[in-house]
């Protein structure tokens, strides 16, 4: 599972805009499973921050961040050390599979066809940390595009794309001919050599929920897509946050494990 990106708004600012319906603990528990589960957390087996530093970034007392950490360690995501701390749980090991970079093409071809697409945010900003995590060399500030992806008026994916500044007139122009950014660079010339692309899932924080008109802690897909030229220099870094109900990623594979489409 991964954690669900947001338009650069702090934890602070998340949790003030606060669903009635949602206790806060859960909306606590929401944010640091997905930051546990794509691990953002302290690796190398540090604990997580103290249970003062927590609350007070959340803005919530001990009382109510014990709640949501009792929740984690119920779902075996970290462990609780009398006199220690808290430390998370390792992940477990992920299925690896090389596909076809044309496949991925496909995938955006038909994002491009079938969907309306509305932006909601374009601009530049310095890279959130789980941005330079994955991607450290795209450079500060950033363009930043946000967008939503609609079927048949319904909302299905909330798209975020970060790229360096040296494509925003080309990121201008794809967002003009309402095309995706890595087919624009094909046409000019610009060749993606690798695209790495990760599938998880997590619980819709407020941000999603609103976006994607879905309770708070409803399960997303999330697609991460990392694009690189021959030289290993950043493309994009993108992030589809998708409902699973109204849309869902299929794997053929054929002989040899080698995927077919």
């Amino acid at each position: 599972m991964g954690r669900v990106p947001q338009l650069v708004a702090q934890d602070a600012t998340a949790l003030n805009r606060r669903d009635k319906l949602v206790a806060l603990h859960h909306q606590v528990y929401l944010t640091l499973r997905s930051e546990l589960l794509a691990g953002r957390m302290p690796s190398g087996g540090g604990p997580l921050p103290g249970e003062n530093e927590l609350a007070e970034r959340f803005g919530v007392s001990r009382a109510t961040l014990r709640r949501a950490l009792a929740a984690l360690e119920s779902e075996g995501l970290v462990v609780r050390r009398h006199g220690a701390g808290t430390f998370p749980v390792p992940p477990r090991p992920h299925l690896r599979r090389h596909r076809d970079v044309e496949a991925v093409f496909g995938d955006m071809r038909e994002v491009a066809e079938e969907f309306d697409r509305e932006v909601l945010s374009f601009r530049e900003v310095t890279p959130p940390d789980f941005v330079l995590e994955v991607a450290p060399g795209i450079g500060s500030p950033c363009l930043y595009m946000c967008m939503i992806a609609r079927r048949d008026g319904q909302a299905v994916h909330l798209n975020h794309q970060y790229v360096p500044l040296r494509f925003a007139p080309l990121l201008q122009d794809a967002r003009d001919d309402n095309v995706a950014l890595l087919t624009l660079l094909r046409r000019k010339g610009v060749h993606c050599e690798s695209i790495d692309v990760n599938l998880s899932a997590a619980g819709a924080d407020l941000h999603v929920a609103t976006h994607l008109a879905i309770p708070v802690g409803t399960p997303v897909l999330i697609n991460r897509r990392i694009a690189a030229d021959a030289e290993g220099r950043l493309i994009e870094c993108f992030w589809a946050i998708t409902r699973p109900d109204l849309y869902t990623y299929t794997f053929r594979f054929g002989d040899g494990m080698q995927p077919v489409d």
